[in-house]
This record gives C-alpha cells, structure tokens and sequence, in this order.
C-alpha cells in the first residue's frame, strides 16, 4: 500500500472486531489499578515516541535516518494502541447508566480503532519510511489533542498529583523553607514520582511475558520527564540566592547521576531493541533498563528527601524497598558463599569431589538465581553446565578458574547496589 500524508489523511476503515476485556487486576494498584489511569499513562507515553529525540538510538542510527525502516517502531505503536482500545473497552460504562462516560466515550473508541486499523496497515506493507513515520506521527497526535484525548493525558499539577499519589512528599515540601525552595522541591519530586509510576507500567509485563516492545513508547516518556527535571534544576539553581545554593548544588548532582543512569540506559541498554528478534535479548534489556531507572529515581526520590529530613523512612513508603534490600543481602551472601566454595574446588581439586559443588550450584539456580537479572542467567547456568560436564582435575582446573572469576566480578557488582550502601560485608569464612 502507499505511506503517503493523503493516505492518512484521508483513513481507513476502523475495526469492527474489538480485543477481549484484560483480566481484573488488584484494587488500588498504581498506576494501572483502574484502566481509565492505565490508558492515561499509556496515551501519555505515546504521545512521546513520536519525538525521536527520545529514542534509544546509536549515533549511526541517527545519521541513517533517512534511510531507516520504522516498520518496527509501528509495530510498537500497534501493540499499544490495541492496548489501549483494550483499556478503553474495559474503562467504558456497561449499561446506559452513563457511569465512566466521562473517562471513555463511544467516539475515543472508534478514534482508537481506526488508529489500529492505520497502524495495521502500516505494519503489513513491512516497509515504513521516515516520511511515513513522521506522517503516522502527526496524525496520532492530533487525535491526542482532541478533547476527548487531551482530558486523558493532561497531567494533573505538581501539588495536586503528590496529593493524591505522594502526600508524604507533598508535606515535606510545605515544612521547607523559604517557600520558593519549597515549590522547586515540589516540582522536582512530582516528576520523579510520576516517572516511577509511569516506569511500573512495564512490571506486569515483564511478570506476564507480554510483547515487551511496546514498553519503548513507555522508555521514551521516561525520557521527556529526565529531561523535565534537568531543565527544571537548571532553571531554579540560575536564580537561587546563597543561602540555598548548597541545596541547589544537591539537586543539581541528583540530576547528574540520574543522567548518567540514563545514558547506560539509552544509549548502551535499550540500543536496537526495536528491531531485536531474540526473545531473551529483548527480556534482558527491558528488565535490566526498568530496574536501572527504577532503582535511580526511587534512590533520586530519597535522596531529596533526606537532605531536608534525614529520618526519612524509605521501607515505609516504597514497598519494593525492603523486599529488594532483603533479596540483595541473601543473593550477595550466597554468592560469597559459592565464590569461596568455587575458589577451594579450584586449590584441592585432586582431591576433593566435584559433586557437593554441583549440588550447591543446582540449589542456587532453583532459589537464589531469580534475584539476579535475567542477563546473568545464561551465563551462570552455563558455568554450572561446564563443571557439571567436565571430566578430571585437568579439564575442571581452567573452567573453575574462569568460574571464580565470573563470580567475584558478579559479587562486586551485586555489592555495589544502592540497596546495600549501607550495609557493609564482612566475608565470613564459609563450610560446606
């Protein structure tokens, strides 16, 4: 078929065959715990992937533009507008009481359909040019700020999204003074907080196994709101007074470790996950690049909170916060444990049998394992298969050696989380 700007103009037929209601989902969970706040978020999110400044793109994929096929990119945008005709059909009154009219109309579904229908389109004539990328682009946004859209994705204010979402924040922020400091702050956690809500959109999928390519239009609003911030410090920090200059400088480092976290993420992680086929490449690099900026703005979000009030709890306001410290500290003294027990195979291997090792490793895959990231999986299990595999001291010598080594640099990378900053290791000494 033909990519033109005519052919979108002038549109296709919409479904008349819509997907099936999503299963229930939790009272109270945020920020999918109803689907009207669900399909918010994810129109919110692909109001941004149009902007391809956004994007995980390497530098020879910016220069090649021009060239480049977005069939795979539309792809996303497939998956997301079906989910959010999905959302919209859940959201929709089911009687004509009227009730949830006012979140999701008859038109904004039959807007949504022939955006699927569009997108459909684009997607099965495998070749999508940037012309016609750009084109698809201008015709979802103005859909997007249509009124019936717009109510939709508005984002409430700063002082009212805390209200409703973060009170403890919010009344952080009225105990600081001056005032003036006391808005910045308030502006800066807001954007955080909704980047974190807006980032907890991926976790039913990762825990579903759900399409993952969809979570890029989700990576890219992560984007915007960085950027938000980054701008927001850098505006307020050029007109603080001196006696605020100090706190200005703290947020001014929290949004450059927040971009440095952000360059790993977009410019390493998430680089040609577009156009990636392998399904346990693509689990890995969204798992890895959600808990990275996860694990950066709830770390961000604390940080700020505690320079102003140092006995700030973070367990009881982050519920994932324990949960991960309590992970970290079992999955670190485990592999000290395994490390050691690797490192002592290694030095007695004449002389003492490989099987206890094996065994141990068998009980870390069936436990432990799942605190790491899915990345590291593979070779793990991998190293266990060759000392499982290996026959004498003389072949199990050089694939434990190689072994320790992926150990000790694994541990030291699960020593240097966040969560664990204050909780030093002691290397105890370990027996079988």
């Amino acid at each position: 078929m033909s990519t033109t700007t005519a052919d979108f103009l002038a549109g296709l037929e919409h479904q008349t065959v819509f997907p099936s209601r999503p299963e229930g989902r939790a009272a109270g969970a945020r920020p999918n715990g109803d689907p009207a706040g669900e399909l918010s978020a994810w129109l919110s999110a692909l109001g941004s992937f149009f902007d391809l400044s956004n994007h995980p793109l390497a530098e020879s994929e910016l220069a090649g533009l021009g060239s480049r096929n977005f069939v795979h990119e539309a792809a996303a945008v497939q998956q997301v507008l079906r989910r959010c005709l999905s959302l919209g059909l859940s959201a929709a009154p089911e009687d004509d009481s009227g009730q949830g009219a006012e979140f999701v109309s008859a038109e904004l579904l039959h807007a949504l359909a022939d955006l699927c229908a569009v997108c459909d389109s684009l997607v099965e004539s495998r070749r999508v040019s940037l012309t016609a990328w750009e084109s698809l682009g201008g015709v979802v946004s103005r859909e997007l700020a249509r009124p019936r859209f717009a109510s939709l994705c508005a984002a409430p204010p700063p002082r009212q999204y805390l209200a409703s979402r973060r009170p403890e924040f919010l009344g952080l922020c009225d105990r600081i003074s001056p005032a003036t400091l006391g808005c910045d702050v308030l502006a800066a956690f807001a954007t955080l907080s909704l980047a974190v809500e807006r980032l907890n959109l991926l976790e039913p999928l990762l825990r579903r196994d759900r399409p993952l390519k969809q979570s890029l239009p989700v990576f890219t609003l992560i984007r915007r709101h960085a950027r938000e911030l980054s701008n927001l410090i850098e505006a307020r920090a050029a007109r603080a007074s001196e006696g605020q200059r100090a706190t200005y400088e703290a947020l001014d480092g929290a949004a450059y470790a927040l971009g440095m976290e952000l360059n790993k993420v977009y410019t390493r992680e998430l680089v040609g996950l577009a156009a990636s086929r392998h399904a346990p490449a693509i689990y890995a690099k969204v798992e890895n690049s959600f808990g990275l900026l996860r694990d950066c703005f709830q770390q961000t979000l604390i940080g700020l909170a505690r320079l102003f009030e140092p006995e700030f709890d973070a367990a009881q306001h982050f519920s994932n916060v324990r949960g991960r410290l309590e992970q970290s500290l079992r999955l670190r003294a485990e592999l000290w444990a395994l490390l050691e027990l690797v490192r002592r195979a290694e030095r007695e291997r004449d002389r003492r049998p490989v099987a206890p090792l094996v065994a141990r490793l068998r009980a870390f895959e069936e436990g432990p394992m799942r605190f790491l990231m899915f990345k590291d999986w593979e070779s793990f299990e991998r190293f266990a298969a060759e000392v499982a595999a290996a026959r004498g001291a003389a072949e199990l010598g050089p694939v434990l050696h190689r072994f320790a080594t992926y150990l000790e640099a694994l541990f030291n990378q699960i020593n240097m989380r966040a969560a664990l900053a204050n909780h030093p290791f002691d290397f105890p000494p370990v027996t079988d």
